[in-house]
């Protein structure tokens, strides 16, 4: 007989307690098993993103600089180390419920159940709310070694043949163990003109509501890539599109310009007369107005070729040569220094004879940065002089130079851009070798401190690499500068032109 029997037969009351308390303990372990069967969630690739989508880190809310209510996340999620101490220790982890996780301030507040600044963004049961949810009973672990590898927008650029239409985005990321995954609704989509596209940030999805070309931009972790969508005009009466094969195309620029028309079916415009083309070019490369003894030539040139002509003329003239000093010295700020006119002077005669000489760009920039001695006499070693700090001379070289805007990422990662704290501030380190007076001489000694680590930053090309022990960190960072693999050098000099 077996132990149950005998204890059924001689005690009815205890074999019944026995049964009580056996399915109490197998409704107990089937519920602990319920509670920590889980996936485990990533507080990088998977916590971060929501706070993105939600707008809770951006400079508006909790990314801001001195953060809202106390509470301080860095923008765009660009410092999740810093923002995992925040929602996890800081306050003494108030926000951190680890027993009664559904109590968590994390939950609460953006969920609705407390009064929040930013109103309720989701609900316990939406994705997002489970995601948290999921994380605080895992044990809120930081996790962060599967790096995100690419991310995937799909195509660039994207035609539609009328407004009004509707387009889902789809985004994958691909992280560094190989593992893919779709990223659409943890994506933050923005317009460029919410009164061209509109996008339902729930979905995703955008409505575009007019011809022409817009921009939205979409964001997951550090990367921000732009899409572009083109609605064609269809306002002529013929309703018929625009045969590029019919316009002139003489070049790359040409025919850069005439697929866009087309594929916005903008018809090209007529070509310019005489005296349009010679004021356009006259105004471009010798920035006057032809003089009338100019015009009446013009005019009466009936031999072939003349606008080329016109064109080899301007660009060796002594007009080309002041007009383009001027516009360059601009560019480098060139100006006369607190009761010192004679540099400027020296600096502005030195760049007139590197453009009358026809002096690469490269030429000129790599004189520029690696320049030394009395500003008084050496036109280049001016460089140093427009600016009196080791980090403004970094924003400077960076703008006049490369096009590209560092200042951002002094006090944190650039928001729109893949520049960071250490860019900024290694790049600031390079510059603090020199010192920046009348005569411009090296500073073996001199350092930037790092605004984050509060150290010495270690000299860095931005984007590229630290420099490791060198006579002068101005020598790879020109070499790197001026290389033609370098994305940003000729595309800003082109784009200024």
């Amino acid at each position: 007989m077996s132990l149950q029997n005998k204890i059924r037969r001689a005690n009815p009351i205890a074999f019944f307690a026995l049964t009580i308390s056996t399915c109490v303990l197998l409704f107990a372990s089937t519920s602990l098993a319920e509670t920590t069967d889980f996936e485990t969630t990533d507080f990088e690739t998977e916590i971060i993103p929501i706070l993105t989508k939600m707008g809770c880190n951006a400079g508006s809310c909790h990314g801001s600089a001195a953060g809202r209510g106390g509470f301080k996340l860095s923008l765009y999620g660009s410092q999740p180390d810093d923002d995992y101490r925040a929602i996890v220790q800081d306050d003494k982890g108030r926000r951190i419920n680890r027993s009664e996780y559904l109590k968590s301030l994390l939950l609460r507040k953006p969920g609705g159940e407390l009064d929040h600044e930013g109103g309720q963004l989701f609900h316990i049961s939406d994705p997002a709310g489970k995601l948290i949810t999921n994380w605080i009973k895992g044990g809120v672990q930081r996790g962060g070694a599967n790096a995100l590898e690419e991310f995937d927008v799909g195509p660039h650029s994207v035609r539609f043949e009328k407004a009004g239409e509707k387009y889902p985005f789809n985004f994958t990321a691909t992280f560094q163990d190989g593992s893919t995954k779709d990223v659409t609704q943890w994506t933050a989509v923005t317009s460029d003109d919410e009164s061209s596209v509109e996008i339902y940030a729930a979905t995703n999805v955008a409505l575009i509501k007019r011809p022409g070309r817009h921009v939205v931009i979409a964001r997951f972790l550090d990367r921000v890539t732009p899409i572009e969508i083109l609605v064609p005009f269809y306002e002529r009466r013929d309703q018929s599109p625009v045969n590029i094969k019919r316009q002139l195309n003489e070049n790359f620029i040409d025919a850069f310009v005439l697929k866009k028309l087309a594929q916005l079916n903008i018809p090209l415009g007529k070509q310019a007369d005489d005296l349009k083309f010679l004021r356009r070019a006259c105004l471009d490369l010798a920035g006057r107005l032809p003089s009338p003894k100019q015009i009446q030539a013009f005019e009466d040139d009936d031999t072939p070729g003349k606008r080329e002509k016109l064109i080899d003329q301007l660009l060796a003239s002594d007009a080309l040569v002041d007009y383009w000093t001027y516009r360059i010295a601009t560019q480098l700020r060139i100006r006369s220094q607190p009761k010192d006119k004679i540099g400027a002077k020296v600096y502005h005669t030195w760049l007139k004879k590197q453009i009358a000489a026809n002096r690469s760009w490269k030429e000129i920039s790599s004189e520029l940065l690696l320049a030394t001695g009395d500003s008084h006499k050496q036109g280049p070693a001016n460089f140093y002089r427009a600016t009196n700090t080791a980090r403004l001379q970094a924003e400077f070289v960076t703008e006049s130079l490369l096009g590209v805007k560092l200042r951002c990422a002094n006090c944190h990662n650039h928001p729109l851009d893949h520049w960071t704290q250490d860019d900024y501030h290694g790049l600031a380190a390079v510059f603090s070798k020199i010192k920046q007076v009348r005569v411009v001489s090296l500073n073996p000694s001199g350092e930037n401190i790092h605004a984050k680590t509060g150290k010495p930053a270690k000299p860095r090309v931005p984007g590229a690499f630290f420099i490791e022990a060198s006579s002068d960190d101005r020598i790879p960072l020109t070499e790197w500068l001026v290389n033609d693999s370098n994305p940003y050098f000729a595309r800003s000099m082109v784009n200024r032109i």
